[in-house]
Parts: C-alpha cells; structure tokens; sequence
C-alpha cells in the first residue's frame, strides 16, 4: 500500500498541469509544483499555511468576482459531480491578474465524498496575447474606417472642381474655334489658377492617408492657421465671384498652432463651400478667429437660406443628412458635412451648429491644440 501510495504521488508531481487535491472541508492536503508555482510559493508553504492562498479573489471571465457557490472545490462539494472546465482568474493581494483553465472531480469512496481532485492549465500568456489581438483588431478597424471617410472625402471634394474644369475646357474649345482669343486668355488663366487650387487641394486630402496613425490621433504641426484659410478662400474665390457672394475676414490670432492643417483645411473648405452653396447672391460670409494657443474660436456665419432646428439636431446627433438644394439648384449628397463634423473631433475640437430658417447658418469651432 506504502509502495502504491508512493507511486500515485510520483504521478501527481510528474503532472504537466496544476494540480490540487482538497479534503472533504476543502482545505488543501496536496498540490503539485506546477500549482504552488501559478501563485508564487513552494507546495510546503501552501501546505502548511492556508492564509498564502486567502487573500486571492476568484473571478469569472468577464473580470467580475465568482460567486462562492462556482467556486471548483465548492461546486464539486455541494453537487457531489465534476465541474467541467472553466477559465477563471485567479487576482493576487498586490493585483497581478493570472488567469487558469479549472476542472474538478470528487474523490469518492463508496458513496461516500472523501475531497476533491482539482486541475488547472495556467491560461495567462494566452489570455493577454488574444486580448492585444482584440486591441490591434480595434485599432485596425479605426484606421480602415479613418481612410474610407478620407476617400469619401476625396470622392466628395473632386466632384465640384472637376466639373467646373470641364466646363472651362468646354469654354476653350469653343473660343478657339470663335478666334475669341483676349477671352481664351483670360479662361486659361482661370483654368490654370482653378487646377492649381485643386492639386494642392488633392495632395492635401492624400496626405492624410499617409500620416502616421496611432489610433485616430493624426500627425501634428503648427501651423499659421491665417494662411490656411487665406489658402481655401483662393481657393473659393470663383465660385464666391460666380454667385457675387463676399467673404469678410477678422483674423485676430495670427500664431501658430498646433494642429493638422490637411484635416483643418478639409474643414475650412468645405464649410465655406456650404455657405456659398445656400447663399444669396450679394450677400456675405463672415471668417472670425480668435483666441490662444491653448484654445481657439472659428466662427464661420452666413445670411442664407438656414436650417431647421429639427435639421441641426440630425446634424448633431452624427446622421448623414441628404443636402438640400443651393440656391441656384447647387446639388450635394450630405456626405461632405458629415466628414467633416468627423474630422473636427479628429484634431481634438469641438463645433456647435446655430441656423434659423431664412437667416442663414453659424459654424462655431474650438480648436484645441493637439498633444
């Protein structure tokens, strides 16, 4: 008996897994090396000191604690049958966090329930490298997700230039075969000023694609927010000329500021874009900045045609509205809008919306610097 009893404990310490067996009351009468190692002791001194062990809470896979009655040893003593196995995490007194794949089974004599054999697969390597996964997958997802609404963007910001160079190229084709050649000259410059304007336009919105992305943080700069929106304002200006709308700009903060200048030109166009579509003829759009570096107000207000308030708190509430008509029959999608109010929270700002019907429209951002 002395022999066999020798070899069974041999088995037991030979075991590649945790394993611990428990009296009848539950206390610990055995465990192997593999077990005592998974909470940081010798098999003596869990043995011989049953407080090693009392300060470590049990939890469930979702990091809450485990109810007393689904604890292993508990459940097999209460049941009298195996508990099948369970991931559950064991958290020390100075909060390291290990996690073990559980089963139990009763030792029983007879009918009779002598304790209980319980086996443990520490699980904590695999357990932290699938939830990196997890995190790599989300981070992922926010890039690809990021890069869809930048070509959407691009998409969106194409659409209008390329159909008004086509129509000067169509007003080429049709001086040069009237001999109309003062006004040809006079297209040609436009031409030339308009392409320019959508190159620098397009090498901006792909620039956004090649920044380096950690989560949704885009790279930072400071930059002359002033030259920004004189850029854009270039930009605009024969679409403003076409429909004798006027800008008026009151540039207080002329600094520099630390921000993304593809996304915040991406804002400043289309917004403009916007106002000059629901505008009238004649009227005016006002550009205000002012501020400091730890905060800005871009205040970009029209005299159009406004929205209502059932159509600002859409807006708000992150929903692709389809765009209304401009005043001279402009069409659009709503995809430019709701891009942008994206782009405002990428560079760590924030924007409210005011508009009357009939009044026109108020873009208020705050620009906050980006650390």
């Amino acid at each position: 008996m002395r022999e066999f009893l020798s070899h069974l404990n041999e088995i037991f310490e030979s075991m590649v897994c945790a394993s611990v067996i428990h009296d009848e009351k539950g206390d610990i009468i055995n465990i192997n090396r593999f077990g005592a190692n998974f909470f940081g002791y010798t098999p003596e001194q869990i043995i011989s000191n049953k407080k090693h062990l009392a300060n470590w809470e049990l939890l469930d896979e979702n990091v809450m604690p485990l109810p007393v009655e689904e604890f292993p040893v508990g459940y097999v003593l209460t049941h009298k049958k195996e508990y099948e196995n369970r991931l559950i995490g064991f958290r020390s007194p100075n909060n390291e966090l290990k996690w073990c794949t559980a089963r139990a089974v009763p030792i029983m004599r007879g009918d009779q329930l002598k304790g209980v054999f319980v086996t443990f697969l520490d699980s904590t390597e695999l357990i932290n490298r699938n939830q990196n996964l997890n995190v790599l997958n989300e981070e992922l997802k926010n890039i690809l997700n990021l890069n869809d609404k930048i070509y959407s963007m691009i998409s969106h910001d194409l659409r209008s230039p390329m159909a008004t160079i086509i129509s000067y190229c169509e007003m080429m084709k049709i001086l040069i075969k009237s001999k109309e050649y003062e006004k040809l000259e006079e297209v040609v410059d436009t031409l030339d000023h308009l392409s320019n304007g959508t190159l620098s336009m397009v090498e901006g919105l792909l620039s956004m694609t090649k920044s380096k992305i950690v989560g949704n943080v885009m790279e930072k700069g400071g930059v002359h927010i002033e030259s920004i929106i004189e850029q854009v304002v270039s930009y605009v200006h024969k679409i403003m000329q076409s429909k004798k709308v006027s800008i008026l700009m009151d540039i207080k903060y002329k600094e520099k500021f630390n921000t993304n200048p593809s996304l915040l030109a991406s804002i400043i166009r289309n917004l403009l874009i916007n106002s000059i579509k629901f505008s009238s003829p004649g009227t005016s759009i006002s550009v205000e900045l002012k501020g400091d570096s730890n905060e800005l107000d871009l205040i970009i207000a029209d005299h159009g045609i406004g929205m209502s308030e059932e159509l600002v708190q859409k807006i708000n509430q992150g929903n692709i509205v389809k765009s209304g008509s401009g005043t001279e029959g402009e069409t659009g999608s709503g995809i430019g809008l709701f891009l942008i109010l994206d782009f405002i929270k990428k560079i760590n700002s924030v924007y409210k919306i005011t508009s009357k019907e009939g009044e026109g429209t108020t873009f208020h951002i705050t620009l906050r610097p980006i650390k």
